[in-house]
C-alpha cells in the first residue's frame, strides 16, 4: 500500500512538473516569436496552448502583443496580427493593409480578471498602466473613459507596479510624464530621475525633469537638468522648446543676461517662432536696451505684418515702460518695407496714429489714421469694423493750435 501510495505521489508531481515545463516551453516560444516579430504566429501559439499556460501569464502576453505589437486596431477592443517580412516593420504593416484575422480581445478586462487571481503580480499593474497610457495617447475619451480617470488609471497601476518591483525605463518615463499633466511636479521629478538612471543621455527625461523641478519652484536642480539637456551631444528633439524653457528658468533666477543668452539662440535656431523675440523685447526693455527692444520688435512684426495684435503686443510691451516716444525707430523702418503691401502698411499706420495721439501729437495721429484707413481701402470691403474704430478716432481728436 505504501508503495502505491509513493508512485501515485511521484506520478502527480511528475505530472505537476511536466505542465509547469510545458508551460514554460510555450511561454518561451511566444516570446522568441515575439522576438522575430511574428506577431500572428504568437498569438496563435498563446490561444493553440491556453490551457497548458497560467492565465496569468497569458493575459500578460496578449496584452503586450495587443498594446505594442498590433497591425490594427478598432478601439483597442479588435486587433490584427502579422508576421513580419525580413526588412518590414509594423509602420509599413500599418501603412498599407493589414493581412491578419481580426482578433476580439479586450487587455484590461483580461488583465484585471488575472490581477483578482493573482494580486502581487507586479507585471500585471505595468501592463495596465502600458494599456491606459497608450489609449489616452491614441484614443483619448473616444474609449468612454475621461482623460481624468485615464490619468488615475495609469498613475495607479504604474506605481504599484514600481511598488511591486517592476523596473522599466519606459515605466518611470511615462509615469512621469503623466505625473506632469496633472501637475504632480514632485512625483514627476523622481521618476524622470528614475528613467535617467537608466538611460542619462536621453535629453527629453531631462527636459521634462528640468520642466518638474522649474514647476516644483526648485530653480537650482531646475537650472541644471535643462544646462545638462542642452550640452548634451545628442540635444533635445526640439531644441527650441528647451532654450524657451531654459530663459524661462533664468529669468526664475533671476538672470536676465542668461535669459537672453538662450532666446537669442533659440531665436537663431527658430527665426519663426515668435516666442523669442517676443520676450526678449520685455528683457531688452527691462535691462533699457531701447535699441535692442526695437530690433525685437521687428522681428516680432515681420512674422504676423498682417495680424493687428503683433502690433498691439509691441505697443504695450513699450508703455508699461514708458516708451512709446522711442517707437517711431520701429514704425519708420517698417511702414518703409511695406509701403507695397496695404493691409501691413494700413496696420503700421493705424498704430503708429494711436502711438501719436497717446503722446499727444494729434495732427501727425489724424494724418496716419487717415492713410491707414486709405489703405486698408485697398483691401478690406467698406463695412469693416476697422474703418468704424478709425472714424471715432479722428471724431474724438481735434489737433490743437499749436499743432495746426
Amino acid at each position: 500500500m505504501q508503495y502505491k501510495t509513493l508512485i501515485l505521489w511521484i506520478f502527480i508531481f511528475s505530472s505537476v512538473s511536466l505542465t509547469a515545463q510545458t508551460a514554460e516551453n510555450y511561454l518561451a516560444e511566444t516570446r522568441q516569436l515575439i522576438e522575430q516579430k511574428q506577431y500572428r504566429s504568437a498569438w496563435e501559439t498563446l490561444h493553440s496552448h491556453a490551457e497548458e499556460i497560467p492565465f496569468s501569464d497569458m493575459m500578460i502576453l496578449k496584452s503586450r502583443l495587443s498594446i505594442r505589437y498590433y497591425s490594427s486596431t478598432n478601439m483597442f477592443q479588435t486587433f490584427t496580427f502579422d508576421d513580419l517580412e525580413a526588412g518590414e516593420t509594423l509602420k509599413d504593416i500599418r501603412r498599407n493593409q493589414p493581412k491578419g484575422e481580426v482578433k476580439l480581445f479586450d487587455p484590461a478586462g483580461g488583465l484585471l480578471t488575472a490581477l483578482k487571481e493573482d494580486p502581487g503580480n507586479g507585471e500585471i499593474h505595468y501592463w495596465l498602466g502600458e494599456f491606459y497610457f497608450t489609449v489616452l495617447h491614441l484614443i483619448g475619451e473616444e474609449s468612454g473613459m475621461s482623460e481624468k480617470e485615464l490619468q488615475h488609471q495609469i498613475i495607479l497601476h504604474y506605481r504599484k507596479a514600481l511598488e511591486l518591483g517592476e523596473k522599466d525605463e519606459y515605466l518611470s518615463a511615462n509615469l512621469g510624464y503623466t505625473e506632469l499633466t496633472v501637475q504632480d511636479w514632485s512625483s514627476a521629478a523622481v521618476h524622470f530621475n528614475q528613467a535617467l538612471e537608466a538611460n542619462p543621455e536621453n535629453t527629453t527625461y531631462r527636459y521634462n525633469l528640468a520642466t518638474a523641478y522649474a514647476n516644483a519652484g526648485d530653480t537650482e536642480k531646475a537650472g541644471i537638468a535643462i544646462e545638462k539637456a542642452l550640452e548634451s551631444p545628442s540635444s533635445p528633439p526640439d531644441r527650441a522648446d528647451a532654450l524657451f524653457l531654459g530663459s524661462t528658468i533664468a529669468l526664475m533666477k533671476e538672470d536676465g543676461d542668461l535669459s537672453r543668452q538662450y532666446l537669442e539662440e533659440g531665436k537663431e535656431l527658430s527665426p519663426k517662432d515668435y516666442r523669442f523675440p517676443e520676450r526678449l523685447i520685455q528683457i531688452c526693455l527691462v535691462q533699457e536696451d531701447w535699441e535692442g527692444a526695437v530690433a525685437n520688435s521687428i522681428s516680432l512684426f515681420d512674422l504676423y505684418p498682417h495680424s493687428p495684435e503683433s502690433c498691439q503686443t509691441i505697443l504695450n510691451h513699450f508703455n508699461a515702460f514708458q516708451g512709446l516716444s522711442r517707437l517711431e525707430n520701429f514704425f519708420s523702418p517698417q511702414v518703409q518695407k511695406y509701403r507695397d503691401d496695404p493691409e501691413a502698411l494700413g496696420n503700421l499706420l493705424y498704430h503708429r496714429g494711436v502711438v501719436s495721439l497717446l503722446n499727444e501729437k494729434v495732427s501727425k495721429g489724424r494724418n496716419d489714421l487717415e492713410q491707414a484707413s486709405a489703405e486698408f481701402g485697398k483691401v478690406f470691403e467698406a463695412d469693416h469694423q476697422i474703418f468704424g474704430i478709425i472714424q471715432q478716432l479722428l471724431n474724438q481728436s481735434t489737433a490743437s493750435p499749436e499743432e495746426e
